[in-house]
């Protein structure tokens, strides 16, 4: 609605004008026309807070590499042969190589999600959410580094934000994937 506020404004002065006419006539009519122009009034607040959290929750980036969400490693250093994560207890190293699979999934709370990767090694499974400081550099070298990637996981998970599917991102022993050269 383009003019949500102006809509609220008017709600609220209607509703404050049927409430003290209430208070003076205390007539039926009054009554009903106060409860109905409270509820419209809640009704316009309650859709003005939706689209002020909705804004803040998903606002919308261009990719800018000045940007510190696009840029910054955060937890993450990466190198040729894998990456480590900082962690306050110590520092794990998982190498491309060591990679077996990576699943990504949404994990729902309310009204929200959050995106997932879950790397799984020989040395264990990390997992890693998108609002980590790195997540984006993570997915680049992901996509860099590793070869048969389902390069589509991230639109599955983005057009479906309130179901918990999982998506396999990477599977080193798929050879659907893989490139057959004819002899």
């Amino acid at each position: 609605m383009k003019h949500l506020k102006v809509y609220l404004v008017v709600s609220l002065i209607l509703t404050l004008f049927s409430f003290f006419s209430i208070i003076k006539w205390s007539d039926i009519i009054f009554w009903i026309l106060f409860y109905m122009i409270f509820t419209v009034f809640i009704m316009l607040l309650i859709k003005q807070l939706e689209i002020l959290n909705y804004i803040k929750k998903y606002p919308f980036r261009n990719y800018d590499e000045s940007d510190p969400y696009f840029s910054d490693d955060g937890i993450f250093k990466f190198e040729n042969n894998g990456f480590y994560v900082k962690n306050l207890k110590k520092k794990d190293f998982i190498g491309w190589n060591d990679i077996n699979f990576i699943i990504a999934y949404n994990v729902l709370l309310f009204d929200t999600s959050t995106m997932f990767l879950e790397i799984h090694t020989n040395g264990g499974v990390f997992k890693f959410n998108e609002e980590i400081l790195g997540w984006y550099q993570l997915c680049n070298n992901i996509n860099l580094k590793l070869s048969n990637i389902n390069n589509r996981w991230r639109m599955i998970l983005l057009n479906t934000p309130h179901m918990e599917d999982r998506v396999i991102v990477y599977n080193r022993n798929d050879i659907t994937n893989s490139i057959f050269i004819n002899t």
